[in-house]
């Protein structure tokens, strides 16, 4: 059996995301593009184009494409990974980043 941990709804969203590390400059830092698969208040799950070795606690930046105007850009760290797939935890958020992802979430559900 299963134990869930998510404590708030996930929902579906099928978008682009660029992904950089945070330990260097962003400037310098090598940019993974992936696909978004689903959200959270809390997380999102990501599928990478390639495999990467990225370790889980690994701070990243994402920059979500909402449309072909306007990009969420969001701290996480990898929580889990498996195959092509990244398991995200939002990191601190500034409260117009936190603003932007209740709007969304508010617009998906």
């Amino acid at each position: 059996m299963s134990h869930e941990l998510r404590q708030k709804p996930r929902f579906r969203l099928r978008t682009y995301v660029t992904v950089f590390n945070r330990d260097g400059d962003a400037a310098q830092s090598k940019s993974i593009e992936a696909h978004l698969l689903n959200i959270s208040e809390h997380g999102a799950l990501i599928a990478v184009l390639e495999a990467q070795q990225q370790k889980n606690g690994e701070q990243l930046k994402l920059l979500i494409s909402l449309n072909k105007h306007t990009k969420l850009e969001l701290n996480a760290s990898i929580a889990h990974q498996k195959a092509h797939y990244l398991g995200l935890r939002f990191g601190e958020l500034s409260s117009s980043q936190k603003q932007a992802l209740q709007d969304l979430l508010n617009e998906l559900a």
